[in-house]
């Protein structure tokens, strides 16, 4: 069955099918004229072996190999020169992955925002995005020669059903190449090496809702190895690295891609809960020198899942690898209770809405159960965000008027004092009614402009340059609180979103989330703002 839509059509309709699985096709094949030795037998040469790969494992199929011994048991050395010699072409195109870590800007209902799950050297996870363009990118222009798609076909089988490449090129898009299906892996080799800064993946036609497990943009480099003497594994990190102690790899099924050498050391941070696996690591030790696993930085047993790592690598043993280091390392604390019922730790925000239960500046709403919730997705309106800046602040005492400065606060409000506060310190003068007074307008929800003016006003109203052309293609250096964005963006406490053509956008009108506010405080603190404490 190859899987056709009219072949599945048919199963159901005609065969009565009740259940559809995927399961990958196998391209078998003899390394030498037959599946049997002969003494006269010539193996393929390498760049055939090569080739069979790409036509292969690039086609959405599992790269099965015989390798018949010889009547010795052992294999013939042609046999090996042949094998040898792939590896060396295979470890030059498929060693070095140029989109590693890299953002990947997908589309969702709320516009765009950019994950980390695409481009993280871990097929289990994956993102979808709503008009089917993943945009991945780079730190500066860099050179590619082949790119390789996978969808998470584990958990959500094989969706695609053509796609196209695009790369951009001196701030302009061109199409780099087209594909169908992509499944397990797809891989398109460039007709030359190209260099750019940002590549999009267009899913153009798909059967259900595909989740994109991995963009590769793999670069030709000469002489490398997938052999490697050692690598450092921190799942604590947020981005995908190359194994390295400056960037390590943040998950143990980047691990599969690689193999250790005798003498190799393999180190996990203290403390690494990298998540349920059935990874397959690769490698052989001697007694001389075997592979060994040590833990850095502290003395927490590292996890796989529920599994302790010294048990999750106790047949590795039989291997030749050392793992005496993992039997000293104690089991972490528990975890503390989340100060909210309903943010988790895995919030895009938790770090920053726990700092912000930590300093006092939210105490949410009481469950009537012992618990608290956070309402991270509601809006923060206007009367909430001056007791958020009063807090931070320190809370300090507040000389209260005889009278309101707003016609629409009274004394008797929730949060009349953090209001007076804030018209006191000018970060809020409301809105003129015509007459003389003014009004605050408390449970209007602030939009993304006015939290940047509320912010620069609370910093003392900083000197800052605003840039002549606008960062933002929403925003003009004649819109309304321009300075006020800017210097929020070059503090480092707002970014902005990236379009689907590549360029930033700030949203200026659109109301901000509790969660969001909660990371744009913690950001201002961390970039050492003035708090007026």
């Amino acid at each position: 069955m190859s899987g056709a839509d009219d072949e599945l059509v048919d199963h159901v309709t005609l065969l009565g099918a009740q259940v559809l699985r995927w399961w990958p096709s196998e391209s078998d094949f003899p390394l030498t004229e037959g599946w049997f030795a002969k003494e006269d037998d010539e193996p393929k040469s390498p760049q055939q072996l090569f080739d069979i790969y790409n036509r292969s494992v690039g086609r959405n199929s599992v790269y099965l190999m015989n390798v018949p011994p010889t009547r010795t048991g052992l294999f013939a050395p042609a046999s090996n020169e042949a094998l040898a010699g792939s590896a060396e072409l295979l470890a030059e195109a498929y060693t070095t992955n140029v989109a590693i870590g890299a953002p990947v800007t997908v589309t969702t209902a709320d516009g765009t925002s950019d994950v980390l799950e695409v481009a993280d050297g871990n097929y289990l996870t994956s993102a979808t995005s709503q008009d089917g363009s993943y945009v991945v990118t780079l730190p500066e222009a860099t050179g590619f020669d082949r790119v390789q798609l996978a969808e998470d076909t584990y958990h959500h089988g094989q969706q695609v059903s053509g796609y196209t490449l695009e790369a951009r090129q001196d701030g302009e898009w061109r199409t780099i190449g087209t594909g169908v299906t992509v499944g397990a892996s797809s891989i398109l080799e460039m007709e030359e090496t190209v260099v750019a800064d940002q590549v999009r993946v267009t899913l153009e036609s798909t059967r259900g809702t595909p989740h994109l497990a991995e963009v590769s943009l793999w670069q030709n480099t000469p002489g490398a190895s997938r052999t490697i003497d050692g690598a450092v594994v921190d799942c604590s990190v947020e981005r995908a690295g190359d194994g390295s102690a400056e960037r390590p790899f943040n998950n143990v099924e980047q691990l599969r891609e690689v193999t250790f050498a005798p003498g190799a050391t393999l180190t996990f941070r203290s403390g690494a809960d990298c998540g349920a696996s059935t990874a397959t690591f690769w490698g052989y030790g001697t007694d001389e020198a075997p592979v060994t696993v040590v833990v850095a930085d502290g003395d927490v047993a590292p996890r796989i899942g529920e599994v302790a790592l010294a048990d999750y690598l106790t047949d590795y043993e039989a291997q030749g690898w050392d793992l005496s280091a993992l039997s000293t390392p104690t089991d972490p604390e528990p975890e503390p209770e989340p100060s909210f019922s309903d943010v988790g730790a895995d919030n895009q925000f938790f770090t920053q809405i726990e700092w912000l239960a930590e300093r006092g500046i939210s105490t949410g709403w009481d469950n009537g159960d012992g618990t608290a919730s956070f309402r991270p997705l509601e809006p923060i309106a206007r009367d909430a965000m001056a007791a958020f800046l009063y807090r931070l602040a320190g809370s300090p005492e507040v000389e209260l008027p005889a009278s309101s400065p707003f016609t629409d606060v009274s004394p008797e409000d929730q949060f009349y004092e953090e209001i007076v506060w804030l018209h006191a310190r000018g970060i809020s003068t409301g809105w003129e009614n015509g007459d003389g007074t003014a009004s605050f307008r408390p449970l209007e929800k602030i939009g993304r402009d006015a939290m940047a003016a509320f912010l620069h006003r609370l910093a003392g109203a900083p000197a800052h340059e605003a840039p002549a052309t606008s960062p933002f293609t929403d925003l003009t250096p004649s819109t309304q609180f321009y300075d006020e964005i800017t210097w929020l963006v070059s503090s480092g406490v707002a970014t902005g979103w990236r379009g689907n053509d590549g360029t930033a956008i700030y949203r200026p009108v659109a109301p901000v989330a509790r969660d969001a506010m909660a990371a744009f405080l913690f950001r201002y603190v961390e970039a050492g703002l003035p708090t007026g404490e």
